[in-house]
């Protein structure tokens, strides 16, 4: 398990996909600008408010640097402090 201290290795696109898609994480792919995705999220007890970001896109198998995994997982409130575990979405590398 990560701490946040240790090293990090980087997560696939497509499985960083599949876990955000796992906590209620939509991915709009004709949104976005250029080679990014807009990632959206419900705010819970707001049904017509999202929490919005974007992933850069240029394939499904490109790795995700734990940086940007980390600013992703902040602005949908899916981070530690949020009561989602780093375990789910980083190993030691």
């Amino acid at each position: 398990m990560a701490t946040g201290r240790g090293r990090t290795s980087p997560i696939k696109r497509q499985d960083l996909v599949r876990l955000l898609k796992a906590l209620g994480v939509e991915e709009h792919a004709g949104s976005g600008k250029g080679s990014h995705r807009m990632l959206a999220r419900p705010i819970p007890g707001e049904p017509h408010r999202w929490l919005k970001t974007t992933l850069p896109y240029h394939s499904d198998t490109e790795d995700i640097q734990p940086s940007v995994v980390k600013s992703i997982r902040r602005k949908l409130h899916l981070a530690p402090e949020h009561g989602v575990s780093d375990a789910r979405f980083f190993q030691e590398g």
